[in-house]
């Protein structure tokens, strides 16, 4: 294997072996809460903590975005920071008042306390969101893995030690300031970033003008991804929420395994690509292939065992998220494809294409949500899974119109993906039905087979996902 391969083939490992550590951290801490509390204390955090992490994701678009792309960082990076300090005390004020609005729905003065507890954590991450924005604009992407690795276990590990000592709710608030803190800190000791020119005008109205349509974007996207949550709250009951958000957040932390890596390493490759004149169109299937060879294999092994491992790892009470996690498998699966398409048009400039897919995604989530939430958690699931298919597709033909899509190529991606997730699924199902296994024997035999089945795969596939990783050198 050259010298690129190599490299790309080390950073995606190290990219995917980190976020592995920080959603098993996730899970683990996942998995004590649901032990410690009910469903209701449960969605009503999970409530609070999801209108939190809105306003925390608005720092990492924008002024973050802008920086990596930009050809005169010293003009903007410290108009980044004052920008990035600015969304985080306006936009937590604001989603605070919302909140406040919406909490007789919500579970009214519980939800209200622990939203204000939250909001203030996004003020310490407005400034490690523009650190890790300058460090990955140097190319520092192994340093940046190994800070989010060591601030995620110590983090985790902090809070899950506070709830089993019985702190539940306070340990979830307290694991948010401190992931912070230590990202910051981690951050400072790879890189001090100079501050470059002073903060003016022009530059802070450029980097606004430039991130309007994108803080749109995440609201829409935030809107299609957590809708259910809300609506499930208000039209059945925080309990329902619990359920719903435990099934969610066990996919997603299987899920973000390989998204977060393709859209981060996309997001960086696509920007070099571009500053160097070059097509990012012609390799974006590459990181399609790479990615979605890990995850969608995944993510059909899970949805084939969520019963039991619901039923082994959460218990009888929250068994009704098992159906929950096997859809938005599905979904989780699809949107692999926004997630590395996104960065893409973002930096062509088409982020207002970005916009515009997400509001529609948004609308028609609310929509069917509004109407299939009444029915059943496994319908809310189903109509998120079912949009999120459908945006896939519709980003791949606006593609197509920007004459960046070879047709007879994705086929034969999207024919080696579906196949090989059909071969682990059912390799990890027939283990599981073996009569000589059960309970966490079954589950652990079935995780083996479906795994050698995967390498048996890629090994053979070797020398083709090695050119893949080329490709987006």
């Amino acid at each position: 294997m050259s010298g690129g391969p190599r490299r790309g083939a080390s950073v995606a490992a190290f990219g995917i072996g980190a976020r592995a550590i920080t959603q098993v951290v996730t899970v683990a801490i996942t998995i004590a809460a649901a032990r410690s509390l009910d469903p209701e204390s449960f969605g009503v955090f999970s409530l609070a903590a999801i209108l939190t992490v809105f306003g925390r994701t608005l720092l990492y678009v924008g002024a973050y975005e802008y920086l990596m792309k930009s050809d005169e960082p010293d003009c903007y990076v410290s108009s980044g920071l004052v920008l990035n300090v600015t969304a985080a005390v306006f936009f937590g004020a604001l989603l605070t008042v919302i909140g406040w609005a919406a909490a007789p729905y919500f579970g009214g003065d519980a939800f209200l306390s622990l939203l204000v507890m939250l909001m203030p954590s996004n003020v310490l991450a407005a400034f490690s969101a523009w650190q890790e924005a300058m460090i990955l604009r140097g190319g520092k992407l192994s340093r940046y893995y190994l800070i989010t690795i060591v601030a995620e276990i110590a983090a985790g590990t902090i809070t899950i030690v506070l709830i089993e000592r019985g702190l539940g709710l306070t340990a979830l608030v307290i694991q948010l300031y401190l992931r912070a803190i230590l990202l910051s800190i981690g951050f400072l000791l790879v890189d001090r970033p100079a501050l470059g020119n002073a903060p003016s005008v022009a530059s802070l109205r450029t980097i606004m003008g430039w991130s309007r349509s994108r803080y749109g974007a995440v609201f829409t996207n935030y809107l299609s991804n957590y809708a259910a949550d809300f609506i499930i709250g208000a039209l059945l009951s925080p309990s329902a929420t619990g359920l719903y958000r435990t099934g969610s957040r066990i996919v997603t932390a299987a899920s973000d395994l390989f998204a977060q890596p393709a859209n981060l390493i996309s997001r960086t490759a696509f920007s070099r690509l571009v500053r160097e004149g070059k097509r990012p169109e012609e390799v974006w299937p590459d990181a399609l292939l790479v990615f979605g060879i890990l995850a969608f294999p995944a993510l059909a092994g899970l949805a084939i065992m969520s019963g039991e491992i619901v039923s082994l790892v959460l218990g009888p009470t929250w068994q009704g998220a098992a159906q929950v996690i096997a859809t938005l498998c599905v979904a989780r699966g699809a949107g692999l494809v926004p997630a590395i398409l996104g960065p893409l048009f973002i930096v062509r400039d088409l982020q207002r294409t970005v916009l515009a897919v997400q509001t529609f995604a948004a609308v028609a989530t609310v929509l069917g949500l509004l109407w299939s939430s009444r029915l059943g958690l496994l319908h809310a699931a189903a109509t998120v899974a079912i949009v999120q298919v459908v945006i896939a597709a519709v980003m791949i033909v606006r593609l197509a119109r920007l004459n960046g899509l070879d047709i007879a190529r994705l086929a034969r991606i999207g024919g080696i993906l579906a196949g090989v997730s059909a071969f682990v699924a059912a390799t990890a199902k027939a283990t599981l039905m073996i009569p000589m296994t059960h309970g966490p024997i079954s589950i652990a035999a079935a995780i083996a087979a479906g795994s050698v089945a995967w390498a048996c795969v890629a090994f053979a596939m070797r020398r083709r996902l090695i050119q893949s990783l080329h490709g987006l050198q």
